[in-house]
């Protein structure tokens, strides 16, 4: 893949005032073409355009200002207005706008004023990409290149595009970074330092800014993903909320689009990356024991307490609402999707030893003797006639994606951060998070190894109880000392999470807990990915809470 140049897309519906522009521009720039509405929503939607000059009028009778449309639907773009040769029609349409994103450039005039054109599209630029800042790969295989190569996969057509998407969305994420054009804080340069964890359709590097006085800032993370469909107003709501949420979140952070990529950056406050980890890597490094048991539930009361204080604090001063336990949960797992997942795949020819489906029943083998229970994904998912599936719950200020590979923990202060506000939003289930990283510690870290049937089900039942604080003992005489040690580790964690979770609460949302928990578990459970005995493990922790939100 060779250097591009840069794209600026002409948008004009006048042949000879689409050749006036291109011959007025820098020549450092690669040029394509639209002359209506419709093309160049086209290009701008498929095509990655690094800044486009768009006439006000894309209509000949100068009677729709459809440049304004243009701007508004693609924010990710610099856009540059120009105004043609009629100033009346130019006047009214700025009067009803009161204002422009970029400016308005005349054809007439501007266009050939090489010096106003430069400040123009400079100040354009300025605007949307932090065009100073240069990026330096510390000796090591990561390239724009390589970051392009991998975001596109076997797409060849892609790769091209990625490339300059890739260093621009970078830019892009880093406009503005700088709170202070002091030379001791303003970044020049970022040294490009690893390439952590990364999924199929991302790229995640640590990043480190260093200001003009060569002083290294805070170390970043940077992650860079295929785009979604989901909402960019997702991110705008937690813009609207960051200051109310102050440590539940990271120092900064920055999010931005391009036509095929999003970015996304995490500030690690004070401290080099390499003294954090995240909560899974620390809880999969305990080996169980008091010690450790006692230092998880320390660790985990402090996120919970400390970090989520201000919006716990939130939930009891303010009435955000109420909505349906059971329909939210419903859309969040995509109900019909999971349970044709869960009824075809978990069934009697791929069951376990100690797990037999039968009719509407899950058969559970415990200590010689057998067990019954409802098979969940038949009331819960398919029938929809279990008690109470339409109570109301509080709604409250939610981080979206709340799982332990998500907060990053300081190894030696013991603080905590949470990364990837993927679905921030405002209008969810006041303790979701709570029940979304206990589900992360069930169903994700806790290594169930060789543990059968009958000791998950005790553990569940163990930890489903209306008091949290009244464990039973979740350890069969016949248990293994690793299950044991297991149980250990997320037993405390699970304690500090379920006080925090009451303590906003009240005892009184038990039920409401444990049924969107079960919700949690069927959701795990229909992911067709996941590991088959883990997904057992997954289905059989939902039939138990069934039957406890039943017996509640």
């Amino acid at each position: 893949m060779g250097d591009s140049k840069p794209l600026i897309l002409v948008c004009d519906d006048t042949d000879t005032d689409r050749e006036l522009v291109q011959r007025y521009l820098p020549n450092q720039f690669d040029f394509d073409y639209a002359e209506d509405y419709e093309s160049t929503r086209k290009i701008l939607s498929s095509r990655h355009v690094y800044l486009a000059l768009v006439d006000l009028f894309l209509d000949k009778k100068d009677e729709m200002p459809l440049g304004f449309e243009i701007q508004d639907e693609f924010q990710h773009v610099p856009i540059v207005l120009m105004s043609g040769h009629n100033p009346e029609s130019v006047e009214r349409a700025m009067l009803q706008r009161k204002h422009s994103l970029n400016g308005l450039l005349s054809k007439d005039h501007a266009l050939r004023d090489k010096l106003t054109l430069e400040q123009t599209l400079h100040k354009c630029l300025r605007l949307h990409y932090n065009v100073d800042l240069d990026f330096n790969f510390k000796k090591n295989s990561i390239r724009w290149e390589s970051i392009a190569l991998k975001l596109a996969g076997d797409d060849k057509s892609l790769q091209e595009q990625f490339l300059s998407e890739a260093k621009h969305l970078a830019q892009k994420v880093f406009h503005d970074w700088d709170v202070s054009e002091h030379a001791h804080v303003r970044a020049t340069r970022i040294d490009v330092l690893d390439e952590l964890e990364s999924g199929s359709r991302s790229c995640v590097l640590l990043l480190r800014p260093c200001t003009a006085c060569n002083e290294p800032q805070a170390d970043v993370i940077f992650k860079i993903s295929r785009a979604t469909q989901h909402q960019p107003s997702e991110h705008r709501k937690f813009d609207e909320f960051k200051n109310l949420i102050g440590g539940y979140g990271l120092r900064e952070r920055r999010y931005a689009l391009t036509c095929h990529l999003q970015g996304q950056v995490y500030s690690v406050p004070y401290y080099s990356f390499y003294e954090t980890c995240t909560y899974a890597s620390h809880y999969a490094s305990l080996s169980g024991g008091e010690q450790d048991e006692a230092g998880l539930n320390t660790l985990t009361r402090y996120l919970f307490d400390n970090t989520l204080r201000s919006v716990n604090r939130l939930l009891r001063t303010e009435q955000r609402g109420t909505i349906t336990l059971s329909s939210y949960c419903a859309g969040r797992i995509q109900a019909e999707k999971r349970a044709q997942v869960i009824l075809r795949d978990l069934c009697v020819e791929n069951a376990l030893p100690h797990i037999r489906v039968k009719g509407d029943t899950l058969e559970v083998r415990v200590n010689d003797c057998v067990r019954e229970l409802v098979h969940p994904a038949q009331p819960v998912l398919v029938k929809r006639d279990y008690k109470h599936c339409d109570e109301k719950v509080s709604a409250a200020i939610r981080h979206g994606d709340f799982h332990a590979s998500n907060v990053l923990v300081d190894k030696y202060r013991k603080m905590c951060w949470f990364i990837d506000y993927e679905r921030f939003d405002t209008h969810h289930f006041a303790l979701i998070d709570h029940v979304e990283f206990e589900g992360s510690i069930l169903f994700d870290l806790m290594n169930i190894g060789e543990m059968d049937a009958g000791f998950i089900v005790s553990f569940i039942e163990s930890i489903s109880q209306p008091i949290i604080n009244r464990f039973a003992e979740a350890f069969g005489a016949d248990a293994a000392q690793t299950d044991r040690a297991e149980a250990g580790k997320a037993m405390a964690a699970i304690r500090a999470i379920r006080n925090s979770a009451y303590e906003v609460n009240g005892l009184d949302a038990a039920h409401s807990y444990y049924h969107a928990l079960m919700y949690e578990a069927l959701r795990v459970a229909g992911r067709a990915d996941a590991d088959l005995r883990r997904r057992w493990h997954v289905l059989l922790a939902a039939a138990v809470l069934l039957k406890c939100v039943e017996q509640l």
